[in-house]
């Protein structure tokens, strides 16, 4: 088995956000200790964290921990990732049957229902989480986005509300704020956070900007010069600059429109 100062440097580098470096170390200490389910479970979170295939690291762990409700957890994360929506909801309800109080696998498991369409189980999900963890700002606003697709919106407003009392800075919960504020025709509101969502996170990609935009042209007393600045912001949040440039440099060839016929279409 590891070392607690073997196991002790695993932490330390997952708590710094070294995923890379934390992946490298567990590789070898796989090779090391073949039977070590931690040493499998770190392997499988830092790919995960990497954006690549921890699913077989993932696997092994609850293969060699079959009673660890964390594992089943991690499992599910990179089956739901992998679009494996029922296996996924299948390794959340073998967590919480190990572990009836675990808050982020009741969480967990109401995205993968949302995700299946089964709308009232994910409440029932999202509730049960916020009963083990009342302060769970993720949560609250995960509800929301459920509450939201029911067409609850006020309580989806609630619960978003609820999200950023507990966490203020919470990029997500103001932009699924302006989303139910907008289909309840508060457009000022929404507009107000979408633009709080990007200043606590003025990388956000395509969502808040795309929206803001969206709304902004419905308002006859617009700034034009305004509209292009959101216009920019959009750009540069969502198009990589090679893409940017290649499209200012683009040059559009019109061939001449004497003696065509014009085409009227109606919509």
């Amino acid at each position: 088995a590891p070392t607690p100062a073997e196991i002790g440097q695993l932490i330390a580098l997952f708590n710094a956000g070294r995923h890379v470096e934390l992946e490298s170390r567990a590789r070898l200490l796989v090779e090391q200790y073949p039977d070590s389910a931690f040493v499998w479970k770190v392997l499988g979170v830092s790919l995960k964290m990497q954006g690549k295939d921890g699913l077989p690291a993932l696997q092994k762990a609850t293969e060699l921990l079959p009673d660890d409700a964390e594992a089943h957890s991690n499992l599910g994360v990179a089956l739901k990732d992998l679009g494996r929506l029922d296996d996924a909801v299948a390794s959340y309800r073998r967590a919480l049957e190990i572990k009836p109080d675990y808050a982020e696998a009741h969480s967990n498991l109401g995205n993968a229902l949302r995700d299946l369409g089964r709308l009232d189980d994910a409440v029932a999900s999202f509730r049960r989480a916020l009963e083990i963890k009342p302060d769970y700002a993720e949560v609250h606003s995960n509800l929301g986005n459920a509450l939201q697709d029911l067409g609850r919106l006020d309580d989806a407003v609630a619960s978003y509300q609820r999200a950023l009392e507990i966490k203020p800075d919470f990029a997500e919960a103001h932009n699924n704020l302006g989303n139910a504020l907008k289909d309840l025709g508060q457009l000022d509101d929404a507009v107000a956070s979408y633009r709080r969502a990007l200043e606590i996170k003025p990388d956000y990609t395509e969502a808040p900007h795309s929206n803001l935009l969206f709304l902004q042209s419905y308002r006859a007393l617009l700034d034009p010069q305004e509209y292009l600045s959101l216009a920019r912001g959009w750009e540069r949040a969502c198009l990589p600059e090679q893409d940017r440039q290649e499209a200012r440099d683009r040059t559009f060839q019109r061939k001449p429109l004497a003696r065509r016929r014009l085409r009227v279409g109606y919509v």
